[in-house]
């Protein structure tokens, strides 16, 4: 009788002892898997805001082609208040009716402005309407988009997180589960910086929607002013500053960011052995796509329930910007700390700091600086 028990223990030892082989190698990839599927996920995030941020810049070339000179010239005051009001109407709207009871309302002055004037303030409504649609759409796919990177980064952290834990843990482990890590931990520490890379690309997309939002904004209030003076000048027509002109959409034709301290472009400036590589930003022109560096604007608009909120750079923060941009670590990261703690809401400069300390190798202070920019947005958010 004991010896079949002796016997039976061996052999549930035994299927234990192959099970657990299987476990351990199947942890190490589990948590590579994880992590791959966190950088696909993010980069199908990126394709998805790129599209918005596309159909973004296609409501402006639609508002570049609008002539709203006809307004100006309906002869009776009343009928032009009249046909202005339905006008902004149509721009006020969050949610708008069906196209054709905005045309019937211009249709019903038809006597008072002609066949021709008339025909041409039709085609314009047309073209404000399907503006004004497309522009809510695209505010609305903006505003999910903010939600579902907030909900991703939080989602991607915490699997990096456990991922490293799992890691320890099996450090600690058998001498098989020891040889296993040995064996994926530098694929597993690559990983982990491509990771990290993704989560500050994230926190670059934030910074996309919310310059793409205060262009439709002031698309808006420029077709406003049109519709007033009944100007004949495109109403796209923007005064950007020289500092946002090949910003709005960055340059590059990877969605993806380079690995960790790798260049991507043009050779970087020169630096000393000191002073860690760090990625250049933009070039002049600017294709439709998303670049995964930083877009820098002289001013960081907000997403909030009214519309973006403007929310002007320090010194200390541009001067950043400078730095970094001229592959200057050291002082890069010194005006970002001063700008950190005078304007501690401010999630661009921790972005800037992980990117730093990314190309640093620095990965520990780079998850500090992606929770602080985390934090940081969704306080602005909140306010």
């Amino acid at each position: 009788m004991k010896i079949k028990i002796i016997i039976v223990l061996l052999v549930i030892f035994s299927a234990v002892q192959i099970r657990a082989g299987e476990t351990e190698n199947a942890s190490m990839a589990e948590i590579i898997k994880t992590l791959d599927e966190s950088i696909a996920q993010i980069d199908d995030m990126g394709k998805k805001i790129e599209q918005i941020a596309s159909t973004a810049d296609s409501v402006k070339a639609m508002t570049d082609k609008m002539d709203f000179s006809s307004i100006n010239s309906v002869k009776k005051e009343d009928v032009r208040s009249k046909a202005i009001a339905i006008f902004e109407e149509v721009i006020a709207a969050a949610s708008l009716t069906d196209k054709e009871s905005y045309l019937s309302r211009i249709n019903k002055m038809k006597a008072d402005l002609g066949d021709d004037l008339y025909k041409k303030i039709a085609t314009l409504m047309e073209q404000v309407y399907t503006y004004k649609k497309l522009s809510n759409e695209t505010m609305n796919g903006f505003a999910t988009g903010i939600d579902e990177i907030l909900s991703l980064e939080e989602s991607v952290s915490e699997r990096l997180k456990n991922g490293e834990a799992g890691l320890n843990m099996l450090k600690g482990g058998t001498e098989k589960e020891k040889e296993d890590v040995k064996k994926h931990e530098k694929e597993f520490e690559d990983k982990k910086a491509l990771v990290l890379e993704k989560i500050v690309y994230l926190n670059d997309l934030q910074g996309v929607i919310d310059e793409k939002v205060s262009l439709l904004g002031d698309i808006n209030d420029v077709i406003i002013t049109k519709l007033s003076s009944g100007a004949s000048a495109p109403a796209g027509d923007i005064d950007v500053p020289k500092e946002e002109q090949n910003d709005l959409m960055p340059n590059d034709t990877e969605s993806n960011p380079a690995p960790a301290g790798e260049v991507k472009d043009e050779p970087p400036a020169a630096v000393t052995e000191e002073k860690p590589e760090i990625k250049p930003d933009v070039k002049e022109t600017a294709p439709a796509v998303i670049e995964t560096k930083p877009v820098d604007l002289p001013v960081v608009p907000v997403i909030k329930e009214g519309g973006p909120d403007i929310v002007s750079i320090s010194a200390d923060f541009q001067k950043g910007i400078d730095f970094y941009k001229e592959n200057n670590a050291a002082k890069a990261q010194e005006y970002f700390l001063k700008e950190v703690t005078q304007n501690p809401d401010n999630y661009r400069a921790y972005n800037y700091l992980a990117k730093i300390y990314i190309a640093e190798k620095k990965y520990d202070l780079a998850v500090e600086e992606i929770n602080k920019a985390l934090q940081a947005f969704k306080k602005i958010r909140t306010k």
